[in-house]
């Protein structure tokens, strides 16, 4: 269900047209909120993070420069396709997208990630056991003394 949902919200996604996955799109780019992701992250450039439900890449583009790298991970393909060209449309290079199974991070390798981030995303999990085990992966995708920021919609 999350998965056709996803994909039907993508289909209609452009640069042109932003707000759909994301809605107001330019509006969440603006929200100074966002910089609290980060507050007790010391020496951004050196660190290499993963965007989890990264939807058409717009966290990746807005803190490319931030960060040594940001990869992004998300259950629809055909989002991850819109990231790619929103990504190169932005000039961003150095980053691995990922298509997720929806249930865990099992195409990413332990300790890869200094952060994980996840901006109004985690809200739409709504399996108690799938949500547990998002987290559990999350955590073993971070390298020791990680850090996982989590911004969620109330």
């Amino acid at each position: 269900m999350q998965l056709n949902s996803y994909n039907d919200a993508a289909s209609q996604w452009s640069e042109q047209n932003p707000d759909h996955v994301v809605g107001t799109f330019h509006a969440h780019n603006a929200w100074a909120d966002y910089e609290l992701l980060f507050n007790r992250v010391e020496n951004t450039t050196d660190k290499k993070i993963l965007d989890f439900a990264c939807g058409p890449g717009r966290n990746i583009v807005k803190y490319s420069k931030r960060f040594k790298q940001i990869d992004g991970i998300d259950i629809s393909p055909i989002v991850i396709e819109k990231a790619r060209g929103y990504l190169a449309n932005n000039n961003v290079t150095n980053s691995t997208l990922y298509v997720s199974n929806g249930v865990d991070l099992s195409n990413i390798d332990e300790g890869t990630y200094d952060m994980v981030i996840s901006t109004i995303a985690l809200q739409h999990i709504c399996v108690h056991e799938i949500r547990f085990n998002i987290f559990k992966e999350i955590y073993r995708v971070l390298r020791p003394g990680g850090i996982f920021s989590a911004q969620m919609g109330f």
